[in-house]
């Protein structure tokens, strides 16, 4: 009964550490997170951002950096999860803004020292977390550069009226323009460009697998065509 007792009271301390854990991994993530009026200096573009946490926290990361005419969009994804998670994508968050400010035009530049930072930070605690993560380089009036990897990007252009009923849809792999971040030291190799243009009227939908994995009560997946219906 004695060793019981002790094990129950480590328990409920374990609980209490991991409780405080998770509630600062949350207002990391909520701080990360730009906001309405950031993205809203994108005049030309109608830009609206989501994200609703589950009670696990997870490495979701997007930003929005407005820079005149343009800017940065990044989405991510870290395989961790939890405080570990929430640390790393602040140092992301703090990187990309920090280095957009000195280097606007080369994102091949801005992910590989991205990059740097989560391989260092591997290699010195000895985790294994690496980062999916999309650099898209807006250049104003619909222009966008993208490098890196991630989900797909659905590209949805409309026939016709402008209603759901009435749209093209196509999809563009970002894991064919990079590497997992911080996976290997050097991605110089693995990174490519791609240039692409919207016209008025066309939606880009980015998300992570949350969405897309997430399953309902007959375990079946939410998945691509969840998000398109």
């Amino acid at each position: 009964n004695e060793q019981i007792a002790v094990l129950n009271h480590q328990l409920k301390d374990e609980n209490v550490r991991m409780s405080h854990e998770l509630d600062v991994a949350r207002q990391l993530q909520q701080i990360v997170l730009p906001t309405e009026e950031e993205y809203a200096h994108f005049k030309d573009l109608d830009i609206a951002c989501a994200m609703v946490s589950t009670d696990v926290v997870g490495g979701d990361y997007y930003d929005v950096i407005y820079s005149p005419p343009g800017g940065i969009i990044a989405i991510g994804d870290l395989t961790g999860k939890g405080l570990n998670a929430g640390i790393l994508m602040m140092m992301v968050h703090t990187a990309l803004r920090s280095l957009s400010q000195v280097e606007q035009q080369d994102i091949v530049r801005l992910f590989k020292v991205i990059n740097r930072i989560l391989f260092d930070f591997r290699m010195r605690m000895e985790d294994n977390q690496t980062m999916t993560l999309a650099l898209f380089k807006y250049a104003g009036e619909g222009r966008f550069v993208l490098t890196g990897m991630h989900e797909n990007l659905l590209r949805l252009r409309p026939v016709g009226a402008l209603s759901a009923a009435g749209q093209e849809q196509s999809e563009v792999t970002p894991i064919d323009f990079g590497m997992y971040a911080g996976l290997e030291e050097d991605v110089e190799h693995y990174m490519e460009l791609l240039d692409f243009e919207i016209a008025p009227g066309e939606t880009i939908i980015l998300y992570t697998d949350g969405i897309t994995e997430a399953r309902n009560h007959e375990e079946n997946e939410f998945g691509v065509d969840g998000i398109l219906d």
